[in-house]
């Protein structure tokens, strides 16, 4: 379900995230990526890419 250009830790990472494996990654799941003390820009980031 990924494209061929994706690199091998996205999809790791991704992975990693789906932990129910339902290839959408939730909010809860997201939680402590978002809350990383060392990672200020992710929750930014995260914000802007998906409305849904």
């Amino acid at each position: 379900y990924f494209p061929s250009t994706c690199q091998v830790e996205v999809k790791w990472m991704f992975g990693h995230l789906d932990i129910n494996g339902d290839r959408k990654i939730s909010l809860s799941e997201l939680y402590g990526l978002e809350h990383d003390q060392n990672e200020p820009c992710l929750k930014p980031f995260l914000d802007t890419c998906d409305t849904n």
